[in-house]
C-alpha cells in the first residue's frame, strides 16, 4: 500500500488531522519527558507551556472545522446515538453506584487535577476520535484498514508516554488502547474511553467532569450549530466506515 498516494487523495481537513496528530505526537512526548525530569522551575514550566500549546492548538483546529468547516460534533466522538446514550448510561450507573457505597474521592490538588484532567480529554480526541477516523481514510483500500487504524494511532499515544512509562508498562497502555479504541469506533462515542482514561489519571471526580463536558457539547451541538447551519451551505465531514 502506498500510503504517499493516499495521502494526495485525502481532503485538506483530513491531511491538516495527520499533522496535527503527528505534531501532538512529538510536542506530547517532549512534555512528558520535561514531566517526569521536572525538578526544578525551569522544567515545570516547559511542561505547563508544552502542554498549553498543545491544548490551544487543538481548539483552534476543533474550533475552525466547527464553524468554518461545518464538520459535525458527530466526527469528534460527541453522539447521542445508541452508543452516546448506553455511553451515559454507563458512566451514571457507574456513579450513582459510587455515591451509595460513599466512596467519591475529592479531587487532587486543583493545578494538578486540571492539567491531568484536560490533558486526558485532548489525548482521547485526538489519538481516538481523530486518529482513527483519519487513518481509516488513509489506509482506504488496505484490508482490515479500521483495525489497522485502530493500531496506529494506538501506537502513537503509546509514543507519547515513553519518555515516562516503563517498556512492560507501555505494552499495557497499547492493549489498553486497542479496547478504548475498538470502543470509540463501535459506538462512535468518545465518552467511554474519555471517561476511563479520565478516571485513571484524576479519579471518580475527574469522570463527573468528563460527563458534564460530554452533555454541554450536545446541547451547545443542538442549541447552537444545528440552528447555524442549518442551511447547510457546506457539507459535514462524513464519519468514515470500516
Amino acid at each position: 500500500m502506498n500510503l504517499l498516494a493516499s495521502y494526495t487523495k485525502l481532503s485538506k481537513f483530513d491531511k491538516a488531522s495527520v499533522w496535527l496528530i503527528a505534531a501532538l505526537t512529538v510536542l506530547g512526548a517532549f512534555s512528558n519527558f520535561a514531566r517526569v525530569r521536572a525538578d526544578n522551575v525551569i522544567d515545570f514550566t516547559l511542561m505547563t507551556l508544552l502542554g498549553v500549546i498543545m491544548w490551544s492548538g487543538v481548539a483552534v483546529v476543533v474550533l475552525f472545522s466547527l464553524f468554518m468547516l461545518r464538520v459535525s460534533v458527530r466526527y469528534f466522538g460527541f453522539s447521542l446515538g445508541w452508543g452516546g446514550t448506553i455511553s451515559i448510561l454507563f458512566v451514571l450507573g457507574f456513579s450513582i453506584f459510587k455515591m451509595l457505597q460513599n466512596q467519591i474521592q475529592l479531587p487532587p490538588q486543583a493545578t494538578l487535577f486540571t492539567f491531568s484532567l484536560i490533558g486526558a480529554c485532548v489525548e482521547e480526541l485526538v489519538f481516538r476520535a481523530i486518529a482513527i477516523n483519519t487513518f481509516i481514510k488513509l489506509f482506504d483500500g488496505l484490508s482490515g484498514k479500521t483495525f489497522w487504524a485502530i493500531a496506529a494511532s494506538g501506537s502513537m499515544w503509546v509514543a507519547v508516554h515513553i519518555p515516562s512509562k516503563e517498556p512492560s508498562m507501555l505494552i499495557g497502555l497499547f492493549i489498553t488502547s486497542l479496547i478504548l479504541g475498538t470502543i470509540y469506533y463501535k459506538s462512535k462515542s468518545l465518552l467511554i474511553p474519555a471517561w476511563v482514561h479520565v478516571v485513571a489519571n484524576t479519579s471518580w471526580f475527574g469522570g463527573v467532569v468528563t460527563l458534564l463536558v460530554y452533555l454541554l457539547m450536545l446541547i451547545f451541538d443542538w442549541l447552537v450549530l444545528k440552528r447555524i447551519f442549518s442551511r447547510g451551505v457546506i457539507p459535514v465531514q462524513s464519519m468514515p466506515t470500516g
